[in-house]
């Protein structure tokens, strides 16, 4: 895997500290979403303090996200589960009042041996009993917010990810398939009572990305504790830091790439080390080689979808919503959302995919 010099990362970064975590709280954004881990470290060292926020008494507050509560939990993928006790170096941004490490994984470098983890490919997603996760229906549909990308025409961006989709859709020989819901007005991430299910959509104001810059894309994916079966999967461009397009431009993020990387997560696939692959964890502005799947994403979508567990219901997905009467629960409670019953009792909420930038050096 090709990794950014660390010489660079420390450039980027507004504070470096060595330090042992002394306390973990989960901050909730929702009664059964809780999102991000607020870590008290205690400061040991900081070699790198260009905002002079390094405290001289007490612990520093650092956030990542993911968590457990309340029988609910929320990971990103490839970001260091960390336990009290635990020594690592940070290399941290300032994203709005809080301090988070530069791209997530890149930021945190434990204190132990054993390298990242990363198998020889594909990983998936688990459930609590270790299994992979799947969605137990064979036919999935998505929907596309109502305001989408700032950068391109809703048309472009619709055909972008018909394309995404269908890269996934077409295998002979895994499921689900895939069909467009079309538009809706809501923006919630995660199992919500009126949100219609699997909502592609740009944060593009002022503010409303809470992740690093670095981070293009992230996918939240919501599971069943019970049955270990994914229920929903949210997807989330980072429109306010970063460009997109559709022709390749050098100065953008390609659409479809993107899109087709995120799709993998939304069936359970977590980032591979094969560069090749689809599910790699990074990628360039105008890069538009990695949307065509490898054989290593094939390998796992196969494992953990194989058509023989295949629900035999055939697909008829109904007509898209438009633009112009998009499908809105909040306003209309009676309508239907096109999507599985709600789980049981208790949901294992995954926020992963959080796509980083590798940028170009010098």
């Amino acid at each position: 895997m090709v990794e950014a010099p660390l010489e660079t990362l420390i450039q980027e970064a507004g504070l470096v500290v060595v330090g042992t975590v002394t306390g973990i709280d989960v901050v909730a954004a929702g009664p059964h979403a809780p999102r991000w881990t607020r870590l008290s470290i205690s400061v040991d060292e900081s070699p790198v303090d260009r905002s002079r926020a390094a405290p001289a008494n007490g612990p520093l507050s650092v956030m990542l996200p993911g968590g457990s509560l309340h029988g609910v939990t929320t990971v990103v993928a490839g970001v260091p589960r960390l336990e009290l006790g635990d020594r690592a170096t940070f290399l941290l941004e300032r994203v709005g009042e809080e301090w988070m490490p530069l791209g997530y994984r890149l930021g945190v470098l434990p204190h132990w041996g054993g390298g990242s983890g990363w198998l020889n490919g594909y990983t998936h997603l688990t459930a609590l009993t270790g299994e992979p996760v799947r969605w137990a229906t064979a036919c999935l549909t998505y929907y596309l917010e109502t305001s989408s990308s700032a950068d391109l025409v809703r048309g472009d961006v619709e055909s972008a990810l018909t394309a995404a989709f269908e890269e996934w859709s077409s295998l002979a020989t895994a499921y689900p398939r895939f069909g467009y819901g079309g538009a809706t007005c809501g923006g919630a991430v995660g199992v919500e009572p009126l949100e219609p299910r699997n909502i592609i959509l740009w944060r593009e104001e002022p503010g409303s990305w809470e992740h690093p810059i670095r981070v293009v894309a992230l996918t939240s994916t919501s599971i069943d504790d019970a049955t270990g079966f994914i229920v929903d999967a949210d997807v989330e461009f980072n429109g306010e830091h970063q460009r997109f397009a559709i022709d390749g431009a050098s100065d953008a993020f390609d659409v479809r790439q993107i899109a087709t990387h995120e799709v993998g997560h939304m069936l359970g696939l977590d980032h591979t080390p094969v560069e090749a692959a689809v599910m790699f964890e990074r990628t360039d502005k105008g890069a538009r080689d990695n949307y065509v799947l490898h054989a290593d994403d094939v390998a796992g979508v196969e494992a953990s979808h194989p058509l023989s567990l295949a629900p035999q219901t055939p697909c008829g997905f109904g007509p898209a919503y438009p633009q112009w009467e998009p499908l809105c629960p909040e306003a209309d409670r009676g309508c239907a959302i096109g999507s599985p019953a709600a789980p049981a009792l208790f949901l294992t909420v995954l926020m992963v995919g959080a796509l980083a930038l590798r940028r170009r050096w010098a």
